[in-house]
């Protein structure tokens, strides 16, 4: 009798899970077998499974289970569940692809880089890191010295700043200051441009192919850039070179409000030539009113919302010389007077 009951005792775990009900898990608009589904009882989660490459598995349920619910899942498909009973040999379910997949919200900043919008063979972008040397090589400041240096772009070498874009005239093409046209920048007949490297940013010369919108241009286009001022911290600027000073103040007037920047480039040759007339030299005797240039610049930014940003620019430029001089020889006199003031 003992040794009957210990038989019964061991065989008692394999009489309790003797139910066995294959699932079959299935995608319901393919109608092809999905591999990799987990299956469980509801309830009961020590009763699982999971689909092989044929899409169906094995779970084993005890007897003493009338009813139950089963569910299925697999990532990017919706959860699916059926009902199944202790009669049920075999279970189908049917999942359907979520239609919506939300995942933690990934925030990425970053500045936007220096030379944007530069395209290979099409336009070139300089910083005013690059420019630093080249653009303050000479008797004037000027970014156009390094302008200059740049593929598809020839200079004569003699007086003048004008470039030759791709062979063509020096007016064929257009200069642009943070998007207006200026008709033309240039000082002194074309001996310096306006766009002085203190207040320059960048300038990206487009020697290829350029937009439609620039139609008064048939070389290239040249987009000058000016700096953006600090909305929290208040700079001043100044420098002085060979013939001319510049001083350049930022404003703030906030985090979130904006800034301002006023400057100005004057040249001072106007002392320079007096004291050389006190040597006693008469070489510049003829020189009336030595050459000078009076730029004034002004640019406020408002950014009343991260998505609108108010940029207004001015600039207001002059320059002048007057010479008065004669010549005589072989009983040939020859006066010129020459007043040029703007």
């Amino acid at each position: 009798m003992k040794k009957l009951l210990a038989i019964v005792l061991a065989l008692a775990p394999a009489l309790v899970y003797a139910g066995e009900i294959k699932v079959s898990a299935f995608d319901k608009e393919l109608e092809i077998p999905l591999e990799g589904v987990k299956i469980s009882v509801k309830g009961n989660s020590s009763i699982s499974g999971q689909t092989d490459e044929n899409g169906t598995a094995v779970i084993t349920v005890p007897d003493n289970f009338s009813d139950g619910t089963i569910e299925a899942k697999l990532a990017g498909y919706q959860s699916a569940s059926t009902k199944f009973s202790a009669a049920d040999k075999e279970v189908q379910i049917s999942m359907s692809i979520q239609s919506v997949i939300e995942g933690q919200t990934l925030v990425v900043n970053r500045a936007s880089p220096d030379g944007a919008e530069e395209k290979t063979g099409v336009s070139t972008v300089m910083t005013k890191e690059q420019m630093h040397t080249t653009s303050n090589i000479g008797i004037m400041e000027d970014c156009m010295s390094s302008v200059r240096t740049l593929p598809g772009v020839s200079y004569s070498g003699a007086w003048g700043t004008e470039p030759s874009i791709r062979g063509a005239e020096p007016r064929e093409f257009s200069c642009l200051m943070d998007g207006m046209y200026t008709l033309f920048p240039w000082h002194w007949g074309g001996g310096a441009s306006i766009f002085n490297p203190a207040m320059v940013e960048s300038v990206k010369l487009s020697n290829g192919i350029f937009s439609a919108k620039y139609g008064r241009a048939s070389s290239g286009i040249l987009e000058a850039t000016t700096i953006k001022p600090d909305y929290e911290n208040f700079h001043m600027n100044l420098g002085i070179a060979t013939t001319c000073a510049d001083a350049f103040a930022q404003i703030p007037f906030g985090k979130k409000v904006g800034g301002m920047i006023l400057g100005a480039h004057l040249t001072y040759l106007e002392p320079v030539v007096a004291l050389y007339k006190a040597t006693g030299s008469d070489a510049l005797d003829m020189m009336k009113r030595p050459p000078y240039i009076r730029d004034f610049f002004l640019k406020a930014n408002f950014t009343p919302k991260p998505e609108l940003d108010i940029s207004l620019t001015g600039f207001f430029g002059s320059d002048g010389l007057e010479v008065d001089q004669s010549e005589t020889k072989k009983s040939l006199t020859t006066h010129v007077n020459m007043d040029y003031d703007i």
